[in-house]
């Protein structure tokens, strides 16, 4: 999540949770699967005036669940969450939070561990210090301000960010 900020100014939002997954590209009739339109061939139009339905190829409890996590959050941010019943499997140097709903909210924007430090050096990725990611905000407040005043509460609770410090 910080290398998508770091490289692309966009925040990014992730509910993990477990469950089954399944090919479900077979489910589709061959009308809808050939009438796909899009670059991704994900969409069908459902006729002129009458919207598209977005083609989802893979579908199963795992992202039910994830889905239905991500929907407990009002308003929406960016988060990375989990059940709060997962703690246990966190690892200690991730800071977290519980948020409402039973959900375990972890500061992706501070917290550092050994692993994830050698899989960004290996991948290249880039990472942000806690001063560019505070630069970050800035920057994405400055387009969509009413946004970042929607996420101000969340952003201070649950990712330490105090952003009365520079006029959010």
């Amino acid at each position: 999540m910080r290398y998508v900020l770091a490289t692309t100014g966009k925040f990014t939002s992730a509910a993990i949770a477990e469950g089954d997954s399944a090919d479900i590209r077979s489910c589709y009739p061959e009308e809808v699967m050939r009438d796909r339109h899009d670059s991704n061939h994900n969409t069908v139009s459902l006729g002129k005036g009458e919207g598209i339905m977005t083609i989802s190829t893979v579908m199963g409890t795992a992202f039910i669940r994830a889905h239905k996590l991500a929907n407990a959050i009002k308003p929406s941010w960016p988060f990375l969450i989990t059940s709060e019943s997962n703690r246990n499997r966190v690892p200690a140097a991730l800071s977290t939070k519980t948020a409402p709903c039973n959900i375990l909210s972890i500061n992706w924007a501070e917290s550092q561990t050994l692993l994830v430090d050698e899989i960004q050096r290996k991948a290249n990725l880039n990472d942000l210090k806690p001063c560019e990611f505070r630069q970050k905000v800035r920057d994405y407040d400055q387009s969509y301000s009413e946004v970042v005043r929607k996420w101000k509460e969340p952003l201070c609770d649950y990712l330490n960010l105090r952003l009365d410090n520079f006029g959010i």
